[in-house]
């Protein structure tokens, strides 16, 4: 970030309503009573051919969390088998249609093992991958698609046995397919839709719809209804490029909110933003907040990372001329929306995506950034008492 002071220091309070939002200039250093190394570095996996997401799962059922990394050279999804100590033995590679970029994992079959479900940008094909209970896998289903997918994700089944996949592609479009049974339900996504998210934005219990477009700077919210469509979309001004969104309660007032990363007007990193969108719990949220300010970020992941029952937001930068190398920045969420960045972690070149897990066995999420220029995968882990 350009001129970034990193002294610890209170460096604004924005408000908007009821949310205040305490600004601290505070990279890779903790707060009051936080230790100043709350991540640490757990160690660096070489895996080659460019890993662009990833995937967790116990796939053969030893109690440990696996990875599933999609590589966008070889159009390959790679499985590492966890130790549960934060290591990774190899297992096999399952070639896939070209250019891999997101994946899913989850019992999709209904038989009780961690399945994959893998969108290949290139290929126009969403795979469905069968687990076997014992780390591999063997391809069962192969969807093809009309224009190129990209961000799966889940959504809630039916009926038992059955699944729902839902992902945005290059056309515009929001697709829901049940089950395979062709490309299904279609919405407008905007002007080149580039993250997809899954929550419920109007509390009422059914799964909505979160999706960023690159070229109109938007954000768009579809309601999910009874008989398991969505609405037409409500558009939120999202700054001007937006790649990436991540929902949570992060200001603890139990309803869902959302972070935007916004990569601005260029990729020189000084007019990029993160955004908090502050959800009102009927499919509305406040204007957006500030998180931070002269950045380009490509990656976002949200979780409760210190266990105070407020997500907290995780962040990867894309290298600029202000900030030459890849980083990892760790925000904590308070109360009220306040915003601490706590952190900073080095990773490796580009990294692409970031997983939140307990790949250590100590009942704390840890993270690994997935790093495609460097083709390696980083753990860090989580040292919160």
């Amino acid at each position: 970030m350009k001129n970034r002071s990193f002294d610890v220091a209170l460096a604004g309070v924005r408000r908007w309503g009821g949310l205040v939002l305490l600004v601290l200039s505070l990279p890779g250093v903790a707060s009051a009573g936080r230790s100043q190394r709350w991540f640490r570095p757990g160690g660096t996996v070489m895996i080659g051919e460019e890993p662009l997401a990833g995937a967790a799962g116990d796939f053969n059922g030893d109690g440990a969390i696996d990875l599933a990394v999609a590589l966008g050279t070889s159009h390959r999804v790679a499985i590492l088998l966890g130790d549960g100590k934060g290591g990774f033995t190899p297992g096999g590679r399952i070639s896939v249609a070209r250019r891999p970029i997101s994946l899913l994992s989850g019992d999709l079959t209904g038989d009780g093992v961690a399945d994959l479900v893998v969108a290949s940008l290139f290929g126009n094909r969403i795979t469905l991958l069968h687990g076997t209970g014992e780390g591999t896998f063997t391809e069962a289903a192969v969807l093809p698609v009309t224009a190129a997918p990209r961000a799966l994700v889940r959504l809630a089944s039916p009926s038992p046995g059955t699944f729902r996949v839902a992902w945005v592609n290059i056309r515009g479009e929001v697709v829901v397919s049940d089950g395979f049974e062709g490309e299904g339900i279609h919405r407008e996504g905007g002007d080149l839709p580039t993250d997809l998210a899954v929550g419920d934005f109007d509390g009422n219990g059914r799964e909505d719809l979160a999706v960023t477009s690159f070229n109109d700077g938007a954000l768009r919210l579809f309601l999910g209804a009874e008989d398991g469509t969505f609405s037409p979309p409500r558009r939120f001004e999202a700054g001007r490029r937006p790649v990436a969104v991540c929902p949570g309660d992060f200001d603890g007032d139990g309803r869902l909110d959302a972070v935007v990363a916004d990569t601005g007007s260029n990729f020189e990193g000084f007019d990029g933003a993160l955004l908090l969108f502050a959800g009102q719990g009927d499919g509305t949220f406040s204007p957006p907040i500030e998180i931070d300010r002269g950045g380009v970020f490509l990656a976002l992941a949200c979780g409760d990372l210190d266990g105070d029952r407020i997500d907290d937001l995780v962040a990867a930068t894309h290298p600029t001329e202000a900030l030459t190398r890849t980083d990892l920045f760790l925000f904590s969420g308070g109360e009220g929306g306040s915003y601490a960045l706590l952190q900073r972690l080095r990773s490796g070149d580009e990294t692409r995506a970031i997983l939140i897990a307990d790949f250590t066995g100590d009942g704390r999420p840890d993270l690994v950034g997935f790093n495609a220029v460097s083709n390696t995968l980083s753990l860090f882990r989580n040292r919160l008492p």
